[in-house]
């Protein structure tokens, strides 16, 4: 037994239990997202699957030639991405053959900041929706074209872009992701003529041009057998987009 020498200078206080501390928002996302991202990920791609088959399959829709995707931290209005969307359907082909021309341009909200430094508004649950769909999207190659807001963070975060003239990085595992050269990945949409030009048309009375010359356009690459078959021929509305456009 403890002696009464020792407990009869205790605090009432002292024996209080301790409050329990109120986790932050952000601090909440971040540690179910450390416990579940992989189930996520995978639940993400089984979803992603399905609808593509459902697509195909119940609906019969005419697939994308080509799917262009935004990545941003706080997320693209729709009507940027409409008005985007026919603005750059004139210039794609029918890539897939089924005697139509289909431009699909969608959205990521994701920042590649480190979580304690994402004090800017960004919502973390949507940060992770944008993370399991980029990877998703990777396994898939659903997307051949990036608009990015932050293409360094993007390629450090995936190492997924070729060099503008369709060369591949030399990349493997042991490649720090800090060293690769994104500045010869991409270009300015305001350095690229065609882009530059298009007159954009786009609701809620955004300026389209003003909004996206804080864009890079970045074309994803293939590094397996599978995702150069699923790629191939991105490089007609890569060429068609960029032509002209200043050297990084």
């Amino acid at each position: 037994m403890a002696s009464y020498r020792y407990l009869r200078d205790i605090r009432p206080e002292d024996l209080a239990p301790d409050e329990a501390r109120e986790y932050s928002k952000k601090e909440k996302a971040a540690n179910w997202w450390h416990y579940h991202w992989k189930t996520v990920a995978v639940a993400a791609l089984c979803v992603l699957l399905a609808a593509s088959l459902l697509r195909a399959v119940i609906f019969r829709g005419p697939e994308p030639d080509y799917t262009l995707t935004f990545v941003n931290p706080t997320g693209v209005p729709d009507a940027v991405c409409t008005a985007v969307q026919a603005a750059l359907t004139p210039y794609a082909d029918d890539r897939n053959g089924d005697g139509r021309v289909v431009l699909a341009v969608q959205s990521y909200t994701l920042a590649f900041g480190a979580a304690d430094q994402q004090d800017d508004g960004t919502d973390p649950y949507l940060q992770m929706a944008g993370a399991t769909q980029l990877s998703a999207d990777f396994e898939t190659c659903e997307t051949q074209i990036f608009l990015l807001y932050d293409p360094a963070g993007f390629e450090q975060y995936t190492q997924g872009l070729l060099y503008v003239d369709g060369s591949m990085p030399p990349w493997d595992e042991n490649t720090d992701p800090a060293l690769l050269d994104w500045e010869n990945m991409v270009f300015r949409w305001a350095d690229c003529p065609v882009l530059a030009g298009l007159s954009i048309e786009c609701e809620l009375g955004i300026d389209c041009q003003q909004y996206l010359a804080d864009y890079s356009i970045g074309r994803r690459g293939a590094w397996t057998d599978a995702a150069a078959q699923a790629l191939a021929g991105s490089e007609v509305l890569w060429q068609a987009l960029t032509a002209g456009a200043q050297a990084p």
